[in-house]
């Protein structure tokens, strides 16, 4: 699989900047943004077992972390069955891995963000905000 490079457009203020808003380069921005899309989703089906480097439950969720063409990514599915705390709350560890990352998941019902930050092998998240038992959450996230 070949990743897609973005190219990124310099953007200058005022009118006399000389990059006014145009459809050529709003869509630009959409094929970027589809692109990156379409790619994440792609890696999502394609996760054979020998990718994945841990799976953990935590209220309801299920996190699945693992590692496609040199990136890790996170992968959440699962309704919540109680509210998913704002203060960071460890997850679950996975022996003999050292690396940082963060990333973050969307609630598809509040649009809450679960922050997530994997260090030396502690995963840890939070919320954003208040979040509510049975909210829906099926999302990825590349661990950066």
């Amino acid at each position: 699989m070949n990743f897609i490079q973005y190219i990124k457009q310099v953007w200058k203020a005022g009118t006399s900047g000389g990059t006014p808003f145009s459809p050529d380069r709003l869509n630009h921005m959409e094929d970027g943004i589809k692109n990156n899309n379409n790619m994440i989703s792609e890696l999502n089906s394609n996760i054979g077992n020998e990718d994945i480097e841990g799976v953990f439950n935590y209220l309801g969720l299920e996190f699945v972390i693992y590692r496609k063409n040199g990136i890790r990514y996170l992968h959440s599915s699962g309704r919540l069955t109680q509210a998913f705390p704002t203060q960071w709350t460890t997850i679950g560890t996975i022996e003999n891995i050292v690396y940082k990352g963060y990333g973050h998941i969307i609630c598809n019902t509040s649009n809450i963000a679960i922050k997530f930050i994997y260090n030396n092998g502690v995963l840890n998240a939070s919320a954003t905000g208040t979040t509510k038992a049975t909210e829906y959450a099926q999302d990825s996230c590349v661990l950066v």
